[in-house]
């Protein structure tokens, strides 16, 4: 109960079928209706998976150039059609597709035939199911865990211990003013005696911290930092110079911006899809800045963010936003776009204000690498600080989830 767990970030990226699109849409859909039916569906039954914190599918069936700004000179590059997969796991990664693989593979098979490439109906067994989910796998550029070594089993056991806890304060209650008849101290000794006696005992022991070997190994950590140092050896140099600063200013005087445009419509879609549990999900796709240097730029941010996430944010704060529980940033479609997944609590205004208030300077630093971002400096100012063109951009670019999964409902 009390060992530490690896937790990762699994992001599959598959080839949609365009006559396909909407065939695969009314399948994911009967995953989630009724909601409830979510965890338990005949599809992909995630309550089975036991390694899974929170789950998604996304369709990606049409072109960023669908959210049109008053600014004809804007190009955005189409899109094809594209099934995103992903979780937040338990354990080694191979392990967690296996586990998937075990449990759901009739139904992958349901969802990948809408897939280019997908088996033939003759060669679906366990081992090419599992080799093709491999194949579709996107490496993270930086990713957050909130609840470093927590399991799904240990959370949820402590979301029961917190239950008991209150109940057992509740009774005490009834019978006499007991929390004002004893000092903190006490009271928590009092505690600790009573569940010391019951199946919760374990909660007496701290959870484990993570091993050396976890931060240096975790999605080849070693080969992040030895990267950042580089990177940096490089940067120096061309910074005293300075060449890159120069060429760095040039770009964001000239970068488009967003619009202050608000698309009630798409916003209200989205809307629709949250705020069913006390947490949320967000799923951002927008094209990347072309060029070498913006994808150097985002390199190095990357292996700086991800160092901090994790040497320094281990505390379940990114920076001091507590809300979030995961947090991803992948490159795809050939480091063409930028997809941004995360899991938190609270509203989607309360997290982008966290962001705003809290974050702007990482937040920045890696989105002012992508398309129609708000004005920056010196790459890490301003951007995000401009909050309603901000939470505009973010609305326009952030993508419907088809299905969503959380292993957790309080």
């Amino acid at each position: 109960m009390n060992e530490f767990v690896n937790q990762g970030a699994l992001s599959l990226v598959a080839k949609v079928k365009p006559d396909q699109v909407q065939n695969l849409r009314d399948l994911l859909a009967q995953m989630v209706k009724p909601l409830a039916h979510v965890e338990s569906n005949d599809i992909v039954p995630f309550a089975e998976i036991t390694t899974i914190h929170f789950a998604r599918f996304v369709v990606v069936d049409k072109s960023l150039s669908e959210n049109e700004t008053s600014d004809k000179d804007v190009i955005f590059r189409k899109v094809d059609p594209r099934l995103i997969f992903s979780t937040n796991y338990d354990g080694p990664q191979s392990a967690h597709i296996e586990e998937i693989a075990d449990i759901a593979g009739e139904g992958l098979d349901k969802i990948y035939s809408h897939c280019i490439d997908y088996l033939e109906p003759d060669k679906r067994d366990r081992a090419s199911r599992i080799s093709y989910l491999k194949r579709l796998r996107k490496p993270y550029g930086a990713f957050h865990c909130g609840t470093q070594g927590l399991s799904v089993e240990r959370i949820r056991m402590e979301a029961r211990l917190r239950d008991e806890i209150e109940k057992y304060i509740d009774e005490k209650n009834i019978h006499r003013n007991w929390t004002s008849a004893k000092d903190p101290t006490k009271i928590r000794e009092d505690i600790r005696r009573h569940f010391g006696q019951t199946d919760l005992s374990w909660a007496l022991t701290s959870p484990d911290g993570p091993p050396l070997s976890w931060k240096l190994f975790r999605g080849n950590g070693w080969k992040t930092l030895i990267g950042l140092v580089l990177k940096i050896l490089i940067i120096l140099p061309l910074t005293i110079v300075p060449i890159l600063p120069i060429i760095l200013r040039y770009k964001e005087k000239r970068d488009k911006i967003y619009p202050k445009i608000r698309y009630d419509k798409h916003a209200k879609e989205l809307a629709a899809r949250e705020d069913k549990v006390v947490q949320n999900q967000m799923t951002i796709l927008v094209d990347m800045k072309p060029g070498l240097f913006r994808a150097f730029t985002l390199s190095f941010v990357f292996s700086a963010v991800e160092t901090v996430a994790r040497y320094i944010f281990t505390k379940g704060k990114l920076g001091s936003i507590p809300t979030i529980h995961f947090a991803r940033w992948v490159v795809v479609d050939g480091g063409k776009a930028l997809l941004f997944m995360s899991n938190y609590g609270s509203s989607w205004e309360s997290y982008l204000g966290d962001f705003v208030d809290k974050a702007s300077v990482g937040l920045t630093a890696i989105w002012s690498n992508s398309v129609l971002y708000p004005r920056t400096k010196w790459l890490y100012q301003e951007g995000a600080t401009d909050e309603e063109r901000f939470k505009c951009w973010a609305r326009a670019q952030q993508i419907p989830t088809d299905v969503w999964y959380t292993a957790y409902k309080t």
